[in-house]
């Protein structure tokens, strides 16, 4: 009855999700294919690497004037990259798609990197206009399947807050197993239900909180046994690689949730993406960025390089968090 209740509540909010959808995006956006727009941004980064900031600046006005929905974290890059060197403009017009794609203006003033900008004339423009921008993005995320996951999220935190008041190891994999597993199964059927009727509930659907990869990530956690058994995750796995291509999924969040997989299916034997460990030897490096590469994520090396970057110049790069 409860499942049954569910389904239809996703149904239902459903509809408002593609209203709000359509007051934001064409149909011809949605329907672009996102394996082209990462492959654009693993360029441009590829290009900052080579401290090439005029023509990484280049490729992401690019990628922003192709697709309307664009990853927060790239604004944020993009913006930075543009301001180092030199070109005022379109750092501003890549700080304003930022405000259109979720980017908060008190957390933009918070930015150390973004206080020289504040005394240019763009600056004044571009926070009057900002309760324009802040609506296109308010109106393409939908309000109820958002509230339904961060009810979600809640209650998978309520429910991993049992683990701290087990003390041994033990004890810990018992709650895990007994009370934590059985809760993350329900969880789990809501999400594939979500995906089926709305979509993956991510950064275009809901917003720039990751509430729904850390509860794929709990569930993919939960012990050994468990993730040997598991049969929910490698179901949903298809789609959400398919929903990358669709820009519904941020890949670092599949691939945050695939190293958990990986790693505790195989009782810590076995490494995918190199996101929750940094010490692989070659050939996991060699297979970490195969996977990588096809995902559309920046290879272990261009990432080295661009930590390199950030203490060179400052510039944060975001590369090692998930948003």
């Amino acid at each position: 009855m409860k499942l049954n209740f569910l389904l239809l509540l996703l149904v239902s909010t459903n509809v408002f999700a593609q209203k709000s959808l359509n007051t934001r995006e064409t149909s011809a956006d949605t329907k672009k294919d996102y394996t082209s727009y990462h492959q654009q941004i693993r360029k441009a980064e590829e290009l900052i690497v080579d401290q090439k900031y005029p023509e990484a600046v280049q490729v992401y006005r690019l990628v922003f004037d192709s697709y309307e929905f664009l990853f927060l974290r790239d604004c944020k890059v993009a913006t930075q990259v543009a301001l180092h060197a030199g070109e005022t403009d379109a750092a501003f017009y890549f700080l304003r798609s930022g405000f259109k794609n979720g980017w908060e203006l008190k957390s933009a003033r918070k930015e150390a990197w973004l206080k020289s900008s504040k005394g240019h004339p763009l600056w004044k423009r571009t926070v009057a206009e900002y309760p324009r921008l802040r609506a296109v993005y308010l109106s393409r995320i939908s309000p109820e399947i958002r509230q339904i996951v961060k009810e979600m999220f809640r209650k998978d935190q309520r429910k991993a807050l049992g683990a701290l008041f087990t003390f041994t190891s033990a004890a810990q994999d018992r709650y895990a197993e007994k009370k934590f597993a059985p809760h993350s199964v329900k969880q789990m059927n809501k999400l594939i239900a979500m995906m089926k009727t709305c979509g993956y509930p991510g950064e275009r659907l809901i917003g720039t909180e990751n509430w729904a990869s850390v509860i794929i990530s709990h569930h993919n956690s939960i012990s050994e046994e468990h993730a040997i058994a598991d049969t929910l995750y490698p179901y949903i796995r298809p789609q959400l690689l398919a929903a990358i291509g669709k820009g519904q999924v941020n890949p670092y969040e599949f691939a945050f949730m695939e190293d958990w997989y990986v790693a505790v299916r195989s009782g810590h034997k076995e490494k995918a993406f190199g996101i929750l460990q940094n010490n692989l030897t070659q050939p996991e490096t060699i297979k970490a960025n195969e996977l990588r590469d096809q995902a559309g994520l920046r290879s272990l090396e261009t990432q080295r390089k661009l930590s390199d970057i950030e203490k060179l110049t400052g510039m944060q790069f975001y590369i090692r968090h998930v948003h």
